[in-house]
């Protein structure tokens, strides 16, 4: 099982602050899509104004092509924080 935290602004946005996917791996991308509901191609916007931790790391190169796996927790945080 993979866990989701998003913070802030961003759980308002999604509606709650925490999510689970039942995969055992999934690509960033597939991840960030589900939960914005959003193409793939919309994805890079999104990933432009969030901070992506997994299990406390930051991560922010090559974003497409990394893989979460089952255990994984990954944080996403908004760089905009509004004040």
């Amino acid at each position: 099982m993979i866990e989701v935290k998003a913070v802030g602004g961003l759980s308002r946005i999604l509606g709650r602050a925490s999510f689970q996917f039942a995969n055992d791996s999934m690509l960033l991308y597939d991840l960030i899509k589900d939960l914005f509901q959003v193409d793939q191609s919309d994805v890079d916007g999104f990933l432009s104004d969030i901070i992506v931790a997994i299990n406390g790391v930051a991560v922010s190169e090559a974003l497409q092509f990394v893989k979460v796996v089952s255990g994984d927790k990954v944080t996403l945080i908004s760089v905009s924080h509004g004040g």
